[in-house]
């Protein structure tokens, strides 16, 4: 992500002598990044709130604070105010916490961030063109929370912080989140760069709603407590968050990608790239009602990570067009509400699964899997106990390992039109499991498969396999089943 462009000369010459525009240095800060400027800068932030409002100006230069604001309460952050546009001249202008050998200091203290919203209901607040140092590498210890900013809300109102905006800022080296959300609605958090953050690079915690998440860089965040580095987009109290767009951010080398929580609705998940999450995590997890997931890269992650995990939806969705490489499992859908899984592309030499369906009525339709499952007992596209009436249709799946290309253990499924190619031995191409009833396989394409095109286990009921074409395969159907229907295929 490129570094925002310090302001002009004519900019710095003029803001000093601007009506609303408070410069920390006329109240006494040095940004000398030696002295303790704690109490000049939140002398600047009252002054603004005192007259109703404004800009709190940092020029370039490294302004150190401290616990020197703490009143006695145990909260030593720089607190700000409603209707407050808090910038720098760019990365230039650096605001960090001072450090000592262990951060013992701040032991005992509730609160040390770099800023901290003032009141439960702070609203119309803009943070820009600055770079916030929590300087953790010098804090291994210290306060409860040290965040780069830190919106604080209220359980008991819920009174909320709204239209709060973060944008071209560089915050890394937070001991805990670099931007935590608590009770806010209409947010943007946009084009920054975060980095290097113990916990979350951005926690959106209870009851948000209308937040956008867009075109930030966010690397090597919440390895301390293997947490995401997009968090709880509604972890709502009540249920009540809704609307949220996360979009063109760039995730790399966090233990997980992107959560939404339960308890909200109306999410899209969008043109993101996560890379390297840890393995036996996931890249994007979901709870949330009504979720569009679509056209996210997700690659190179460890060991036995998960692409996109959805669970506990009673609303449904779409998951498409996302490219998914180097993962265990690709896609999995475990939940009630039905989801339309399409035009995916998952590639890896050793899935578990590509697509995983279960819970509910599914749609699995225009996938393409290349490398398919190394266990014998998995299939690229597999449809689990539970997810009755769905349908697999038009996919495509290649590669050479012990497992099926299509796996059915639910009733009333559809597998139609689907092409399957190069089962090796061991491999089958259609596998209609013991638990799998009334299900129909017709109109598919099985090329060369080594052992078996179809097979139906023992304990299937009513399979009906009819109009495929088993080009090239060395065995066609082998029927288990009770009471199935085997015609009009062509060897």
């Amino acid at each position: 992500m490129p570094t925002p462009a310090a302001a002009s000369n004519t900019y710095k010459q003029q803001i000093a002598t601007i009506a609303g525009i408070y410069n920390v240095v006329t109240y006494g800060a040095t940004g000398d990044g030696s002295t303790d400027d704690s109490v000049a800068i939140q002398a600047a932030l009252d002054a603004c709130n005192t007259d109703g409002g404004g800009t709190v100006y940092f020029p370039e230069g490294t302004y150190l604070i401290s616990d020197a604001t703490d009143d006695g309460s145990g909260v030593g952050s720089l607190k700000f105010y409603s209707n407050q546009h808090i910038r720098g001249d760019g990365f230039g202008s650096i605001v960090k916490i001072a450090g000592t050998a262990d951060g013992a200091v701040y032991t005992g203290m509730s609160k040390m961030s770099v800023f901290l919203s003032s009141s439960s209901s702070v609203t119309d607040v803009i943070f820009s063109d600055l770079q916030i140092d929590g300087n953790k590498g010098d804090l291994s210890t210290g306060a409860n929370e040290m965040e780069g900013i830190d919106i604080s809300g209220s359980v008991t109102g819920p009174t909320y912080n709204d239209r709060i905006t973060v944008r071209d800022c560089y915050i890394h080296d937070i001991r805990n989140d670099a931007v935590d959300l608590d009770y806010a609605r209409y947010v943007t958090v946009r084009n920054n760069r975060i980095i290097d953050c113990g916990y979350n690079a951005i926690h959106a915690g209870q009851q948000e709603s209308n937040i956008t998440m867009d075109g930030n860089y966010i690397e090597n965040c919440g390895h301390q407590r293997k947490l995401d580095a997009i968090d709880d987009l509604w972890a709502g109290l009540d249920n009540t968050a809704t609307n949220a767009i996360v979009t063109n951010n760039i995730i790399i080398s966090c233990p997980r990608g992107i959560r939404a929580s339960s308890g909200g609705s109306n999410c899209v998940i969008a043109n993101n790239v996560i890379s390297q999450t840890d393995a036996n995590e996931y890249a994007i997890f979901a709870q949330a009602g009504y979720l569009q997931i679509c056209n996210n890269a997700i690659f190179d992650n460890s060991g036995d990570s998960n692409g996109i995990n959805i669970t506990a939806n009673t609303s449904g969705g779409a998951v498409s067009n996302n490219t998914i490489r180097g993962t265990e499992n690709g896609i999995t859908i475990n939940c009630s509400g039905p989801f339309n899984v399409s035009g995916n592309t998952l590639t890896a030499s050793a899935y578990n699964y590509s697509i995983s369906l279960a819970g509910g009525r599914h749609t699995c339709i225009g996938n393409t899997s290349q490398g398919k499952p190394s266990n014998a007992l998995r299939g690229a596209y597999h449809v689990l106990a539970g997810a009755d009436g769905s349908i697999v249709s038009g996919n495509y799946v290649t590669g050479t390992t012990a497992g099926r290309s299509i796996l059915s253990a639910a009733h009333d499924v559809v597998i139609t039109n689907n092409i399957c190619e190069g089962a090796s031995s061991g491999g089958t191409e259609i596998e209609i499991a013991a638990t799998a009833d009334d299900n129909m396989v017709n109109h598919n394409r099985v090329t060369a498969a080594s052992t078996q095109a179809v097979l139906i286990t023992a304990g299937a009921n009513r399979t009906m396999v009819t109009r495929n074409n088993f080009n090239g395969s060395t065995a066609t159907v082998t029927d288990s089943g009770t009471a199935s229907v085997v015609a009009n295929n062509i060897a």
